[in-house]
């Protein structure tokens, strides 16, 4: 679970992708989850309000609007705003 992470680097930006998990319980829930954008690029949901509800929306298009972050090579991204992409 991501919560906290200090950055030099943040910007505001929009991203769309396919919400999927990262990481699962021991029960095979999802407790992490990311978004994977159509440049293969994965940005990792920093859990705050708006991330946890991505969690409805696992496996399908979403675009949002957040702050993102780099951990190390990790992108991270601290939602601001969502919206489900109708395709």
């Amino acid at each position: 679970m991501i919560t906290f992470i200090m950055s030099v680097k943040a910007k505001i930006q929009n991203i769309a992708g396919l919400v999927i998990p990262s990481e699962w319980d021991d029960g095979g829930r999802p407790v992490e989850i990311k978004i994977c954008a159509p440049d293969e690029v994965d940005y990792f949901v920093i859990e705050n309000k708006k991330g946890k509800r991505l969690y409805k929306f696992l496996q399908q298009f979403v675009k949002v609007t957040g702050v993102v972050k780099l951990k190390g090579s990790k992108k991270l991204i601290e939602i601001k705003s969502l919206n489900k992409e109708e395709l």
